[in-house]
């Protein structure tokens, strides 16, 4: 099993009361399963910040892996330890 953990931030710690979270997935888990995980364990996020299937995100939020980059492509592999950050993309410039 490989563990991670999800920082939340804004709206996302609001709705959860949390500031982080972690998960538990299988080995050879993707951020796509790593989110749907997320899904499953705090449902308040479901149609606010995560599709109603938990796959993915919605717009405007997007994901940072260990704070080094934000990653756009879900079947991304995690490892051990890894820090998934939920971010809020604010419009315009």
């Amino acid at each position: 099993m490989t563990q991670v953990t999800v920082e939340l931030f804004g709206l996302p710690r609001l709705l959860t009361g949390k500031s982080e979270v972690r998960i538990e997935l299988d080995n050879s888990a993707s951020l796509r399963q790593a989110l749907a995980a997320l899904a499953r364990q705090h449902a308040t996020l479901a149609g606010r910040v995560l599709p109603t299937d938990g796959q993915g995100l919605l717009p405007p939020y997007t994901l940072s892996l260990n704070g080094q980059s934000i990653v756009l492509d879900l079947e991304t592999p995690l490892s051990e330890g890894d820090r998934i950050l939920i971010l809020h993309m604010p419009a315009g410039g």
